[in-house]
Order: C-alpha cells, then sequence, then structure tokens
C-alpha cells in the first residue's frame, strides 16, 4: 500500500485507475459475442498499465523503472487501437468512446512525461 500512494503522487496510476474503471463500464455495453475478443483484450491491457507502473516502481531502480514505464505506455497504445476498433465498429456510443480514448491520451502523456524524468 505504500508503494501505490507515492505512485499515486504522479498521478499516472490514479488516472490508470479511473480509466480502468471506465473500461469496464464501456465494454459491458460490446457485443456479448466479444466476451473473448475485444472486450477481454481491452480490459486486459487496461489493467496492464496501472500494474506494470507499479512493478516498475517496485523494481527499486530507475533504469527498471524506465523499462517498465515503456511497456506501460505499449499497452496504452494498444488500449488506443482497440478503442478506434471499437469505434468503427459501432459497439458503443462514440462520445462514450472518446471519453475512454481521452483518459488514455491522458496516461500516455503522463507516461511520456514521467520517462523523460527519469
Amino acid at each position: 500500500m505504500h508503494v501505490c500512494g507515492e505512485l499515486s503522487g504522479t498521478g499516472c496510476v490514479a488516472v490508470s485507475h479511473r480509466k480502468f474503471r471506465c473500461y469496464l463500464q464501456l465494454t459491458a455495453n460490446f457485443p456479448s459475442h466479444q466476451a473473448y475478443g475485444l472486450i477481454s483484450q481491452l480490459r486486459r491491457a487496461s489493467f496492464f498499465v496501472a500494474s506494470t507502473i507499479a512493478e516498475g516502481y517496485g523494481r527499486g531502480s530507475s533504469g527498471e523503472y524506465k523499462h517498465f514505464l515503456g511497456l506501460a505506455r505499449g499497452s496504452n497504445s494498444e488500449v488506443e487501437t482497440q478503442l478506434f476498433i471499437a469505434k468503427e465498429l459501432g459497439f458503443e456510443d462514440e462520445d462514450h468512446i472518446d471519453h475512454a480514448a481521452g483518459l488514455t491520451a491522458e496516461v500516455g502523456k503522463m507516461l511520456n512525461a514521467l520517462m523523460k524524468r527519469i
């Protein structure tokens, strides 16, 4: 818990958690035939972002932390692509997907800024 408290100070983990909750709600409205496809991928990738940031931080070295931030950034990009696909397929209201995409972009900017500081 101590680590998460310190990480929350960066804002990146807090926004990642908010993003994950948003995606849980968003994907609940996707077609049921996507349960093992896009729904699963989107949820996993989103969850991976916050978890990877925390894991990298917990490693204790700036080199490893930066490496894990890079992994989180990759997963965040994966989420961007999945949201684009969901929007193109009309799985959810465009405004809801755009809101989720805005959170994803915010996390991406935070990850980039954090990586530059390390």
